[in-house]
């Protein structure tokens, strides 16, 4: 027998927040909602794929789907959700993938970078070395390659501070 499917039931209180981020935010199409269960995906061909860890590198904490307790990205000051909104909802046409590219982004508009110094997955280093190239404002915060979960209030403070310097 081969798996060919893994999922996961997250719980939410609020169904319109679950559409608002899986939805509109991640760009995936709901698939079914009987109204007290809804679910997301793709009707694109993806490979079947699950991680398991016994730490989430350098010895902190394990990620994990958030809690109630925990901080989520509706506990984002509003300032950072509207910049995720905006570089992410957007549904791109498939022409602009093959479009040539004929100057990076980084030479016109402003960068920014978080590097997570306990990151066993990419260099430290060679994370430091791209967002100097770039000429990103970095910050560096004592984490491992999924960041983004471990200390997420470090990542909110840099989308939202990103934000506000971008006028947005």
């Amino acid at each position: 027998m081969k798996v060919l499917r893994i999922f996961a039931n997250i719980e939410t209180a609020d169904m319109a927040a679950a559409q608002r981020f899986y939805g509109d935010i991640l760009g995936l199409d709901c698939l079914m909602d009987l109204g007290w269960i809804a679910t997301y995906g793709s009707a694109q061909a993806t490979t079947v794929q699950i991680s398991v860890a016994s730490q989430g590198g350098s010895d902190t904490p394990t990620p994990d789907i958030p809690s109630k307790s925990t901080t989520s990205m509706w506990r984002m000051p509003p300032c950072a959700r509207q910049a995720i909104r905006s570089n992410t909802a957007r549904r791109r046409s498939h022409g602009v993938y093959a479009a040539p590219v004929t100057v990076a982004a980084w030479h016109q508009k402003k960068s920014w970078a978080l590097i997570a110094t306990r990151d066993h997955n990419i260099n430290p280093d060679l994370e430091r070395t791209m967002a100097k190239r770039a000429g990103s404002e970095t910050i560096e915060v004592a984490g491992s390659h999924a960041v983004y979960v471990s200390k997420p209030d470090d990542v909110a403070r840099l989308i939202e501070h990103a934000a506000k310097a971008s006028g947005r």
